[in-house]
C-alpha cells in the first residue's frame, strides 16, 4: 500500500504536470512508514516465540507502546478512509459526476486544489492514478496488518518473565510430537481438502462473474450496483454462509468424543481476539438487517437478500464462535474455544482423528468468504439501500470500522481452525 502511495505522484497523467496533487512530504512519509512496517513484520517473524527475561521495565514500556501505536495506525487508517469517501462525495456533489471512488486517486490533502469548482474537478481527474483503482482493497489488509500486529506485540508484553511457563510448554509440544509421529499430516483430511478447493474455485468465479457484470451494467447515472452483479454476490454469500452453518453442526457433533483440557493462556488470547472480530460483524450485519426489514413490504429482491445474508452471516458467525450444547443446558460453549480445548483420548482418536475433515472443509469455507469480503463487501456496500437510509457519512463509518473487523474475523477463524486441524488429535499432558 505504501508503494502505491509512493508511485501516486510518478503516475499522474501527462496533463497534470502542472498541478500539486500531493505535499512534498508525501514521498518521505509514506517512505519512512514502508521502512517501519518492513523492519516491524522482520521483527515479529523473527522474535514473536521469544520471552524476554531481562531488562523488563524497558521492554514493557517498548513493547506496549509498540501495540499502542499499531492501534493509533489502525484507527488513523479508518479515519482517512472516512475523510477521503467524504472528500469524493464533495467532489461529485460540485460537478454533477457520480463516478466510483476507485476512478480517483488517493488524495489526502485537498487544500492543495483550487476553491473553484471547476478547477477542483480538472485538478481531482487530473491526479487520476492506477494505484488509486487497488487503495479500496489494501486498505481493509492495512487495518487487519495493525491490529494483528499490536495484537502480537501485546502477547509479547504478557509473556515477559515466564521463561518457565515456556520452557514447559515446549516439553509438551515434543512430547505430543513423538507420540503421534506415525501419523502423516494430512491424515484424515483429504475429502474436506477437495470439497473445499472446489468451493473456493467456484467463489473466485463468481467473484469474476460479478465484477464482469458489475463493470459492463453499471450505469453511472444510478446509485445502485447492477442487479445481477447484486445477486451472484448474495448467492454466493448465502451459499458460503449456508454450508458453513452445517458443517459448524456436523462438527461440533463429532467432536464430542475428544477429551477436554484446560484452556492455555495462548487459546484464551486467540479467543478473545476472535470475540473482537465477532463484534463487528454482528455490529455491521445489524446495520444490513435495520434497513432490509423496514422495506421490505416494498416488495424488493434486494431488502430480502439483504435481510437474508444479514441474518444468516449473524447466526453463521455466532454457531462457529458460540453454540449452546445440546447434551447439557447448563451453560453455554464456545465452538472454536471449545475444539481448541479438545484432545485425543485414546489412539483410536490418534488413528481415526473424527471431525477432521470438516475443520479443512470449514478452515477453507472461512477462507473463501475472507476473500468475498476484502474484495466485493465494500464495493457491493457502496451504493443504494443502506446510503439511502443512513446518509454517506454515518454509511462510511459505518462500512470503515467494522469491515476490517470482519476480515479480521474471517483470517483468524481461519487461523485457529488450523491449530484445531494440527492440534485437537494429539495428546495433552496437564
Amino acid at each position: 500500500m505504501d508503494g502505491l502511495k509512493i508511485a501516486d505522484p510518478f503516475e499522474k497523467d501527462n496533463s497534470a504536470t502542472d498541478t500539486n496533487c500531493h505535499s512534498h512530504l508525501w514521498i518521505p512519509k509514506h517512505l519512512i512508514h514502508f521502512i517501519f512496517v518492513f523492519w516491524q513484520t522482520y521483527f515479529v517473524f523473527k522474535y514473536h516465540k521469544v520471552v524476554f527475561n531481562v531488562q523488563k521495565f524497558v521492554l514493557r514500556f517498548l513493547l506496549s507502546h509498540m501495540a499502542v501505536a499499531n492501534l493509533c495506525q489502525w484507527l488513523k487508517t479508518i479515519v482517512d478512509e472516512i475523510m477521503e469517501e467524504e472528500r469524493h462525495r464533495k467532489l461529485h456533489s460540485m460537478t454533477g459526476h457520480h463516478s466510483k471512488r476507485s476512478d480517483l486517486p488517493t488524495i489526502l490533502h485537498v487544500s492543495f486544489y483550487s476553491s473553484e469548482p471547476e478547477n477542483a474537478s480538472i485538478n481531482a481527474y487530473a491526479c487520476k492514478s492506477i494505484g488509486g483503482a487497488l487503495l479500496n482493497y489494501l486498505s481493509p489488509c492495512a487495518i487487519e496488518y495493525s491490529l494483528i500486529t499490536g495484537a502480537i506485540f501485546y502477547k509479547m508484553f504478557a509473556k515477559i518473565g515466564q521463561v518457565q511457563k515456556e520452557s514447559d510448554r515446549m516439553e509438551k509440544s515434543r512430547r505430543q510430537n513423538e507420540l503421534t509421529r506415525g501419523f502423516s499430516e494430512c491424515h484424515r483430511s483429504h475429502r474436506g481438502l477437495f470439497v473445499g478447493l472446489l468451493m473456493f474455485m467456484a467463489t473466485i468465479v463468481a467473484m469474476a462473474l460479478f465484477f464482469i457484470f458489475a463493470s459492463r451494467d453499471n450505469n453511472l447515472a444510478h446509485k445502485t450496483i447492477p442487479k445481477n452483479a447484486m445477486l451472484i454476490y448474495h448467492v454466493t454469500e448465502i451459499s458460503l454462509l449456508l454450508i458453513g452453518f452445517l458443517t459448524c453442526i456436523i462438527c461440533y457433533y463429532r467432536f464430542r468424543v475428544l477429551k477436554f483440557h484446560d484452556l492455555s493462556e495462548e487459546g484464551a488470547f486467540d479467543g478473545n481476539l476472535l470475540l473482537i472480530g465477532l463484534m463487528g460483524m454482528v455490529f455491521y450485519n445489524m446495520f444490513l438487517l435495520v434497513p432490509a426489514m423496514e422495506t421490505l413490504n416494498n416488495d424488493t429482491e434486494q431488502s430480502r437478500l439483504f435481510a437474508a445474508k444479514a441474518a444468516l452471516e449473524i447466526i453463521q458467525a455466532l454457531v462457529q464462535v458460540s453454540l449452546r450444547q445440546t447434551f447439557s443446558w447448563s451453560f453455554k460453549v464456545f465452538f472454536i474455544l471449545e475444539a481448541s480445548r479438545r484432545c485425543a483420548r485414546t489412539m483410536e482418536h490418534v488413528r481415526k482423528k473424527p471431525g477432521r475433515t470438516l475443520v479443512v472443509l470449514l478452515l477453507i469455507i472461512n477462507l473463501s468468504m475472507w476473500v468475498v469480503n476484502i474484495f466485493e463487501v465494500k464495493r457491493a456496500g457502496q451504493k443504494g439501500l443502506h446510503k439511502d437510509y443512513f446518509g454517506d457519512i454515518v454509511w462510511a463509518i459505518i462500512i470503515n470500522i467494522s469491515l476490517p473487523l470482519i476480515i479480521f474475523f474471517r483470517f483468524h477463524s481461519t487461523v485457529c481452525l488450523s491449530d484445531i486441524w494440527t492440534h485437537a488429535y494429539k495428546f495433552a499432558h496437564d
